[in-house]
C-alpha cells in the first residue's frame, strides 16, 4: 500500500473504531487506544502533507530544467490528476474528531490548492508549448522576452491607455 492508501485505511479504522466504543458495539477499544490512534493518526496526515507539497516542490524544480515542454506540460497533467484524485478520496471521508477534522480539512485545502497550481502550470507548459510549435510564433516570442529584458516594452497607466494602443 501507499503512504496515501495507508492514511485513508487508518482513518476509515479510527472512525470504525470510534463509532464501536461510543455504541460500546463491536471490539473493546479503550480511551487510551483511541487517544493514540488519535496522535498517530495526526502525525500521518501531517506528514502525509509534507509529502504532497515536497511533490510538487520536486515537480517544479525538475520541469524547469526539461528541455521539452510538452514532456513538463504531461508530467503537470499526471499530477494535477493525482491530486485531484487524492483529493476526492479525502473529501469523502467521514467526521471523526473534531481535532483530526481540523487536520483532514487543513489536508483537503493543501490538495486543492496543490491541483490548483498543477493545473496553471500545466496550462503554462501546454501554452508556451503551443505558441513555439511554429517557427513565427516562436520568433515572435523570443523577440517579445528580449525587449522584456532589455526593458523596452511599452508600459501603460490603465487597461483603458492600453486598450487605445491597441485600436491606433
Amino acid at each position: 500500500m501507499t503512504a496515501f492508501e495507508d492514511t485513508i485505511e487508518d482513518i476509515k479504522q479510527l472512525s470504525r473504531d470510534w463509532a464501536n466504543a461510543e455504541r460500546g458495539t463491536g471490539r473493546t477499544v479503550s480511551l487510551e487506544d483511541v487517544v493514540r490512534s488519535l496522535n498517530a493518526l495526526r502525525e500521518r496526515i501531517q506528514t502525509f502533507r509534507q509529502y504532497v507539497v515536497s511533490l510538487y516542490n520536486a515537480a517544479d524544480l525538475l520541469t524547469a530544467s526539461f528541455k521539452s515542454l510538452q514532456l513538463a506540460a504531461t508530467a503537470w497533467e499526471s499530477l494535477r490528476n493525482d491530486y485531484a484524485l487524492v483529493s476526492a478520496r479525502f473529501e469523502k471521508l467521514p467526521k471523526i474528531e473534531p481535532g483530526i477534522d481540523e487536520v483532514i480539512d487543513d489536508l483537503r485545502r493543501v490538495l486543492r490548492d496543490l491541483e490548483a497550481k498543477s493545473d496553471q502550470e500545466y496550462r503554462a507548459y501546454r501554452e508556451t508549448g503551443h505558441l513555439l510549435s511554429s517557427p513565427a510564433n516562436a520568433r515572435e516570442l523570443q523577440e517579445s522576452i528580449k525587449e522584456a529584458r532589455e526593458g523596452r516594452l511599452e508600459t501603460f497607466a490603465t487597461v483603458e491607455d492600453f486598450k487605445k494602443s491597441l485600436r491606433g
